[in-house]
């Protein structure tokens, strides 16, 4: 008679982290933290064929010659859904894109935009808060 032992050693599986583009005040990694979220190895980076509008909140369009700037960094599933379940972010949706990282790798990336822009009211506020915030971040010019 044989007898087989099996042995089931204790592993450690890190969640898999999907790069995701923020554009908006998501780009600030410390706001991100304090939500209790992990971004990994945040880049500057750009998005041709897209340009940022402000109501509300931030979005993005279609625009053939714009380009964006932001942050790809590395989210998992749950950091990501935890970030879009915000009321105030809850109607935006996911597309696939091509970014272009500073080092000038282009990477594929999540990036969440409205599906339909309405015509709201800038918010100044929001407005004001993300050119600081680009201007901390070094970003390009062409955003602010």
């Amino acid at each position: 008679m044989r007898l087989l032992l099996l042995w089931k050693a204790k592993t450690h599986v890190t969640p898999r982290t999907i790069d995701i583009f923020l554009y908006g005040l998501f780009m600030d990694m410390d706001l991100l933290q304090q939500r209790g979220l992990h971004p990994r190895h945040p880049q500057v980076a750009s998005l041709d064929s897209y340009d940022i509008v402000i109501g509300d909140r931030a979005t993005l369009i279609p625009r053939a010659e714009a380009r964006i700037y932001g942050i790809v960094t590395g989210l998992t599933f749950a950091d990501i859904d935890a970030l879009y379940a915000e009321p105030s972010v809850r109607d935006y949706r996911p597309e696939a894109v091509l970014v272009t990282r500073e080092d000038g790798r282009q990477v594929p990336a999540l990036c969440y935009t409205l599906p339909s822009v309405a015509d709201a009211p800038r918010n100044t506020t929001y407005a004001v808060q993300l050119l600081a915030l680009a201007k901390t971040l070094a970003l390009p010019r062409s955003l602010s």
